[in-house]
């Protein structure tokens, strides 16, 4: 997915109209440095597949992608990924246990169930990693406070122009983590603009980080 708006049917995400380029977004150096080198990885919303191919060259992994936009399949296969198009709202059609590494980039705030997906991400393979923007950070909460519904969140779109239902912050991810019998094992947080890792973020993450990237682990603490 990955996706923010504007948008048209269910199964298009607009991969069909983006530049056949690979994107380099600010959360992958993050998320290719904890996946382990030669990792069973699947990639959940996978989009064009530029993360996988990264992973696929600097990690030496396998990896599987599931997206449910037709244009990003076909951009991610081109790239080396195993990829297909599915709705993760539905479950994974995977055995527990099959990866070694499940990961979601930006995109559990835009699905219906994000405790389902999660859930989902931990059956089927011990470790997840989850990015997602922040929906606590101080500037949305001064949108928020004027009476406005926030847009630093939502990449500066409008509410009714993206799919980013399910926004929620740090803390909230936690109490879910938690709530599913698991544990964060490792945080990066990015400061203005999600543009890179932020020192006063790391701090107080729910405030200053605008998007949060975890390390979720099976296994209460």
């Amino acid at each position: 997915m990955s996706g923010a708006g504007p948008y048209g049917a269910r199964g298009d995400y607009g991969w069909a109209a983006r530049p056949a380029g690979p994107q380099a977004r600010p959360e992958y150096d993050t998320l290719v440095r904890w996946t382990p080198q030669h990792s069973a990885v699947i990639d959940l919303g996978c989009g064009d597949g530029s993360l996988g191919a990264r992973l696929i060259a600097e990690r030496g992994c396998v990896v599987q992608g599931i997206e449910i936009d037709p244009a990003g399949v076909e951009r991610a296969r081109a790239r080396g990924l195993d990829a297909r198009i599915g709705d993760v709202d539905q479950g994974l059609d995977v055995p527990d246990g099959a990866c070694d590494v499940a990961i979601m980039n930006v995109t559990l705030h835009m699905v219906y169930r994000p405790g389902f997906v999660l859930g989902e991400m931990l059956r089927v393979a011990p470790v997840a990693l989850v990015s997602f923007p922040n929906f606590a950070y101080w500037p949305a909460r001064l949108e928020a406070l004027a009476g406005r519904f926030p847009r630093r969140p939502l990449y500066g779109f409008a509410w009714h122009e993206t799919r980013h239902i399910h926004l929620f912050s740090w803390s909230d991810f936690n109490d879910l983590v938690h709530t599913l019998g698991a544990r964060v094992t490792a945080a990066e947080h990015l400061g203005r603009g999600s543009l890179r890792p932020s020192l006063v973020a790391r701090r107080w993450p729910n405030l200053l980080a605008s998007l949060c990237i975890a390390r979720v682990e099976r296994g209460a603490r």
